[in-house]
C-alpha cells in the first residue's frame, strides 16, 4: 500500500509539472502572438501613411521572426508591395523568390505567382512573368478566374513580341464583353502583321558597329548620331598616322590610339543601347494603342 501511494504521489507530482509546461507554452504562445500581431499592425500602419521605407522593415522583422510559414509569405508579399511603392521592382522581385509554397491553398498560390509575374514584368524581367503565368494557367481551371489576370498577360507576350499569344488571349477577354464584335475587329486590326513593331536585334548592332563603327547606330535608326561616330573614329586613326610621320609616336599613342580605343568601346555600347531604345519606343507605342482598346473593354 506504501509502494502504491508513494507511486500516486509521483504521478500527481509530474502532472503538476507537465501541467506548468502546458500553462507556460499558452503564455509563451499568446504573448509570441501578441507580440506579431502588434508588429503587423505597425507594419501596416506605416503602410498606410506611406512609410513604405518604415513599414518594409516591420515586415522584415516579422519575416525573421515568425515560424508560421503563411504568416511569413503574407508579410514578404506585402514587403514585397512597399518595394513597388518604393519603385524599387528588382527587390519586390527578389523578395518573392523561393518562397515554400506546400501546404498553401490554391487561392494564395495563386495571389503569389501573379505578383511575382507583376514584378517581374515591371522589372522588365519577360521570360519570368511569362514562367508564373504558366503555372497560373495550371491551376485556374475556371477562365472566369483567369479573365482578371489577362491584361498583364496580353502586354508582358507583347513585351516579348509573341503577337499570336498576345492576340488569343486578347481575344478570349473580348468575348466576354457585350460589345465583342467590334471589339474583336479592333484586335484583329491592331494584331495585323503590318502594325507589329519592327525590334531590332541588339546583337546585330553591336557586331555592326564593331566593324564598321556608327553602323550600329545607323541600323537603330540613328543616322545623324552613326555618321558623326564614324567621323570621330576616322578622325582619331588620322590624328595618330599624323602623329607617327612626325615621329611624335607618344602624342600618336596617346591622342590617337587613346581616342580610338574610347570611341570604339563607347561606340558598341552605344549602339546596344539606342537599338534597345528603339525598340522600347516601338513597344511603348503599340501597347498604348492596346491601352486605349483595354481602357473602351473596361467600360462596357
Amino acid at each position: 500500500m506504501e509502494v502504491i501511494k508513494q507511486q500516486n504521489i509521483k504521478i500527481i507530482f509530474f502532472m503538476k509539472i507537465y501541467k506548468i509546461k502546458f500553462y507556460l507554452i499558452c503564455i509563451f504562445l499568446f504573448v509570441h502572438s501578441s507580440i506579431s500581431s502588434q508588429n503587423l499592425k505597425k507594419a501596416d500602419d506605416f503602410f498606410k501613411n506611406k512609410n513604405f521605407k518604415e513599414a518594409y522593415l516591420e515586415y522584415e522583422r516579422i519575416i525573421f521572426s515568425t515560424k508560421n510559414n503563411e504568416e511569413k509569405i503574407l508579410c514578404k508579399l506585402k514587403k514585397a508591395n512597399c518595394y513597388k511603392q518604393l519603385g524599387e521592382f528588382e527587390k519586390a522581385q527578389k523578395t518573392l523568390e523561393n518562397l515554400n509554397l506546400k501546404n498553401l491553398d490554391d487561392s494564395l498560390k495563386i495571389k503569389i505567382f501573379y505578383e511575382i509575374a507583376l514584378c517581374s514584368y515591371l522589372n522588365g524581367d519577360f521570360k519570368n512573368a511569362e514562367n508564373q503565368f504558366l503555372q497560373m494557367n495550371f491551376f485556374i481551371k475556371d477562365k472566369k478566374v483567369l479573365e482578371k489576370y489577362y491584361i498583364l498577360q496580353i502586354l508582358n507576350y507583347n513585351q516579348l513580341g509573341k503577337w499570336k499569344k498576345a492576340k488569343e488571349i486578347f481575344l478570349l477577354y473580348a468575348n466576354e464583353k457585350i460589345n465583342k464584335e467590334f471589339l474583336i475587329s479592333n484586335i484583329n486590326e491592331i494584331y495585323d502583321e503590318k502594325n507589329f513593331p519592327k525590334i531590332k536585334s541588339t546583337k546585330r548592332a553591336y557586331y555592326l558597329s564593331m566593324f564598321i563603327p556608327g553602323s550600329g547606330q545607323i541600323y537603330a535608326g540613328y543616322f545623324k548620331e552613326g555618321i558623326l561616330s564614324f567621323i570621330f573614329h576616322i578622325s582619331s586613326i588620322s590624328l595618330g598616322i599624323w602623329e607617327i610621320t612626325l615621329k611624335n609616336y607618344f602624342t600618336s599613342y596617346v591622342l590617337g590610339a587613346g581616342l580610338l580605343q574610347k570611341f570604339y568601346f563607347g561606340n558598341l555600347r552605344r549602339a546596344e543601347y539606342l537599338t534597345e531604345k528603339h525598340n522600347y519606343l516601338k513597344l511603348k507605342k503599340f501597347n498604348e494603342n492596346l491601352k486605349i482598346l483595354i481602357f473602351k473593354m473596361k467600360n462596357h
